[in-house]
């Protein structure tokens, strides 16, 4: 008998950037955004800037950009989700989004779904946010045509061919994502995944 029941998936933005400071020295600003987006360094053309959204359809975002969206469970169907970052960049910038997925109940995969192409996984990093499972970035050129990213393959997640048949209580089952950004520039490795982790520890982890 195909169960039915509520999925919770929250959608969150953050938004930070680095800014050179002077030669040879670099400073962290960071800011926390929703789909109001701060704008770093002077107005004048030329200057550094870094502006960061993330939204999804049906999702009413409030003043800090946090949201959330209920589906219900169709045991073997698929639903539509389209989770989406916008980058607006005139410096080159790794370009990060956490998921926080709680979608297993006693073994079972409740919610399936593909990360889109353009994601790289970042192993061994840890978040501030003990929620978080995954990590994913990918390098957004100041000179790329594209800046819009899925971040869910197809748009599209698959609920499991059965349902178990406890109760799901509200928020037993949720999805969260959030995304950050940073200037590329200080972070200079040759293995570009191993400058992505020192951005993402620099500005996650800075405790500034």
């Amino acid at each position: 008998m195909e169960k039915k029941k509520l999925l919770t998936v929250t959608l969150a933005s953050t938004l930070a950037a680095t800014l050179v400071a002077g030669a040879g020295t670099f400073a962290y600003l960071s800011a926390n955004t929703g789909t109001i987006t701060n704008k770093f360094g002077k107005a004048a053309e030329g200057e550094g800037y870094l502006q960061l959204k993330l939204e999804e359809t049906g999702v009413i975002l409030d003043a800090k950009g946090n949201g959330d969206k209920s589906y219900i469970i169709k045991a073997g169907e698929q639903d539509d989700k389209d989770p989406t970052v916008t980058v607006t960049n005139n410096v080159d910038v790794f370009t990060f989004v956490e998921i926080s997925d709680k979608t297993e109940l006693d073994g079972n995969k409740i919610v399936t779904y593909t990360v889109d192409s353009g994601w790289t996984k970042l192993d061994g990093v840890t978040s501030p946010n003990q929620d978080v499972t995954d990590v994913y970035y990918r390098v957004v050129g100041a000179d790329d045509e594209n800046k819009v990213f899925s971040v869910i393959s197809e748009d599209r997640i698959t609920y499991a061919a059965t349902v178990t048949d406890e109760e799901i209580k509200e928020d037993d089952v949720t999805l969260a994502f959030q995304s950050f950004s940073i200037e590329k520039a200080p972070f200079t490795d040759e293995d570009v995944t191993v400058a992505a982790a020192a951005a993402y520890n620099a500005l996650r982890n800075s405790g500034e």
